[in-house]
């Protein structure tokens, strides 16, 4: 491959003492970013910026070639979209999701309701924009069915959501939803917790033709059936070393069609992920995710591995071809 790559990547973050009210935790640790520079270097030129100015001081180097934004950003409305618009304003090629499409998708209750146009079931939820009274919240919510998860309403990579933002009572909830509004540059999102067994559908393809499907499973400490349990920061971020991911074939064939639809329903997105859990009546969509991760040993290197033999540094190859010819 003669074209090269431009990796944009977020820089080094501190989270030796991380807590609800930091806005600056989703993004690729260093090492991660370093891991996925080294792989594509294998089969490509590369570049690697971990400051969104430097990539802009220097963005007109780069006319002729392929940039792909891993950056994610402090937690906000607007932050996933701006290599992407970076990208268009100065008429660069870019992987992965345009600008509408990260801004849907980092919009955790717009993006369920869109999920709702393609058929798929969602938690029921309830928004907060602005502080209330205690009681205000509490009555508000009480039309949710216990227990419920109390996050905010962008961003993601756990980001202001941890172990403890699973809560089993209504003035908890309200608790945490004043702890947000104040410490959040967001709206809170008030969902009803859903039990089950955690799956991500991964999607590569363009709005014209597929060319991966597959399925993972999430492990925690060999648990995967999640009765009282989230996934949050503590185990995301902080020591990740009890989680796993295993191919898995849980959704039914309507469920993947679904997903192709609404995958496709998308003017650029190139590669999703899916998440959601099995429950007794199927799939509950939980998260659209078109900037997952795609970092060493991500659940698109354990799925490609078991379905196509590749091994990482051809996992991105793959996707990189994909992109490069998106048919």
């Amino acid at each position: 491959m003669k074209k090269r790559i431009v990796l944009v990547t977020d820089s080094a973050r501190d989270l030796s003492s991380p807590d609800l009210a930091n806005v600056n935790m989703e993004g690729n640790s260093f090492q991660a970013s370093i891991g996925i520079r080294d792989a594509i270097a294998t089969f490509a030129p590369v570049t690697l910026y971990t400051e969104l100015e430097d990539f802009r001081d220097h963005i007109r180097e780069h006319v002729h070639d392929l940039v792909f934004p891993m950056r994610y950003g402090p937690t906000s409305r607007t932050q996933k979209g701006l290599v992407a618009s970076l990208c268009e304003t100065y008429g660069i090629d870019y992987m992965g999701a345009d600008n509408y499409t990260q801004l849907l998708c980092n919009d955790k209750d717009l993006s369920k309701k869109y999920a709702r146009e393609f058929g798929f079931v969602v938690p029921n939820s309830v928004m907060f924009r602005a502080l209330a009274s205690k009681e205000e919240i509490v009555a508000r919510i009480k039309c949710l069915k216990l227990p419920l998860v109390v996050k905010p309403n962008f961003g993601g990579g756990s980001a202001g959501i941890s172990d403890n933002s699973l809560v089993h009572g209504y003035t908890a909830a309200a608790d945490l939803v004043e702890f947000h509004l104040s410490t959040h540059p967001t709206p809170v999102l008030v969902e009803e917790y859903v039990a089950g067994q955690e799956v991500s559908i991964l999607l590569i393809g363009s709005k014209k033709k597929m060319v991966f499907c597959g399925e993972t499973q999430l492990i925690i400490n060999e648990q995967t059936y999640f009765e009282d349990r989230i996934w949050g920061y503590e185990e995301k971020k902080i020591d990740d070393s009890k989680v796993n991911f295993m191919v898995s074939h849980l959704t039914n064939s309507q469920e993947r069609d679904q997903a192709i639809h609404i995958f496709q329903s998308f003017e650029k997105v190139e590669y999703m992920r899916i998440d959601g859990r099995i429950t007794d009546t199927g799939f509950c969509l939980i998260e659209l995710s078109p900037d997952c991760y795609l970092g060493p040993e991500c659940d698109f290197e354990v799925a490609i591995k078991e379905q196509l033999g590749l091994d990482y540094p051809d996992t991105l190859r793959f996707i990189i071809e994909n992109s490069l010819n998106p048919g």
